[in-house]
């Protein structure tokens, strides 16, 4: 088989693949890795035939999608066959803490708290663990410190230093941008409470444990109308979204997120359902913006998956902060606000994987009034019901990485910038 992938001028593919089942600590059937390939070869060859005009990219594009898309598949499921292979104590914190806490008693209890008008959500909040028998708040606390420190011994256990420096690797952050992160977030921080709006317009408790901080949701306006009104924008203002229009599926999902399907050469975007219309609309543009830069990098016969998930991010988020400062002011400053609040959860999780001693409420708090730089907090349990953490660790990991490198180069200063 070996013979036929290099007369089909996949070596270099093959080679690619080996190094990236050895990264992830598995031991590659070399056999089957190359079945993988040369199915995939024969799949997308057949598949590029049918495919109705205009087409995104070129043949040897395509064919590259379609291998890397099977071989991630498959170490990711090799990966999370070997990490089910870990004995049970080695996660018995995280076990411990979902037995009592389980994943649909935190979404249940999210929408329920956050769905509530502001000044009512802490009482909901108090009266859940009053009304509790399984637990009461200061355990629950203390099951949730060992998670953290289990997520180390893992990242350990793979190789990495902590579970910071397996994300690094995982989402491919060069180690200029994370230590440019590490020096320029306060200038930022400081950038972006000098320009969020201001707050004689929001409610008295908007800063308070609960809230959601989000200075969208308290704009007088907003720049569109509806879905329609998005698409519309970007139609207009990108000829590659123009030319590919008809390719461009929006649909409503569990999540907000952008996906090519390779099968048919199209972008679905699907968009979080439950969220309001701002929500869905600010998404939208986020999500168009990485539609526009895989046709762009696509055009160069690159395969954007070829580019780690950080840069992918990255480039998107530069896309969409351009738009927003040039065209949409007030969506633009809004948009600062929710940066701070993805600052705060990133700076949370960092401190945690440091192994900080103060207790979790305390240190998330912290974290907040360093993101928002007049709040006086002293405790923030609403971590427990965070799903970007609880759920979905180091998921804004790249976001804000990918905001302190972009504001810094496009707003502050250069004087005022520590450059690595």
């Amino acid at each position: 088989m070996l013979h036929k992938i290099k007369k089909l001028g996949l070596k270099k593919v093959y080679n690619q693949s080996i190094l990236n089942y050895k990264k992830d600590r598995i031991t590659p059937d070399i056999d089957k890795v190359q079945k993988i390939i040369l199915d995939s070869h024969k799949e997308a060859i057949n598949k590029y035939k049918e495919l109705k005009p205009p087409i995104t990219c070129s043949i040897d594009t395509y064919v590259d999608i379609w291998i890397k898309k099977a071989i991630s598949l498959d170490v990711a499921t090799l990966a999370v066959k070997t990490a089910s292979e870990y004995p049970p104590d080695f996660f018995k914190g995280s076990i411990d803490f979902f037995t009592v806490f389980p994943h649909e008693e935190i979404n249940k209890l999210h929408g329920k708290i956050y769905d509530a008008p502001l000044d009512e959500r802490h009482k909901i909040w108090k009266l859940y663990f009053t009304n509790s028998s399984k637990i009461s708040l200061p355990k629950l606390e203390q099951l949730f410190i060992r998670i953290p420190k289990e997520k180390v011994a893992f990242s350990k256990s793979k190789g990495f230093k902590n579970d910071t420096d397996m994300f690094i690797d995982r989402y491919k952050i060069p180690n200029i941008d994370y230590n440019f992160f590490l020096k320029n977030i306060d200038d930022v921080i400081k950038f972006c409470n000098g320009h969020i709006p201001e707050g004689k317009d929001l409610p008295t408790n908007f800063y308070s444990e609960f809230s959601s901080v989000c200075y969208m949701c308290n704009q007088n306006q907003f720049p569109f109308d509806n879905i329609a009104g998005v698409q519309s924008y970007f139609e207009n203002n990108f000829k590659l979204i123009k030319k590919f229009k008809n390719k461009i599926n929006i649909v409503f999902g569990e999540k907000s997120e952008m996906t090519y399907i390779k099968e048919t050469d199209t972008f679905q975007i699907s968009l979080y359902s439950k969220q309001n219309n701002r929500h869905k609309m600010s998404d939208l543009i986020h999500e168009f913006c990485h539609v526009e830069n895989y046709l762009e990098i696509m055009s160069k016969n690159i395969n954007p998956f070829n580019i780690g998930r950080y840069t992918r991010e990255k480039e998107a988020i530069k896309l969409e902060l351009k738009i927003l400062k040039k065209d949409f002011s007030g969506l633009y400053k809004s948009m600062l606000g929710s940066i701070l609040g993805t600052f705060q959860r990133v700076l949370f999780e960092l401190e945690l994987s440091n192994q900080s001693n103060m207790l979790p409420n305390k240190l998330y708090a912290k974290c907040f009034n360093k993101c928002y730089l007049s709040q006086k907090q002293k405790s923030n349990f609403s971590y427990l019901i965070e799903p970007n953490i609880i759920l979905n660790h180091y998921f804004l990991f790249p976001y804000a990485v990918a905001y302190v490198n972009i504001l810094s180069l496009q707003n502050i200063v250069r004087e005022n910038v520590v450059f690595s």
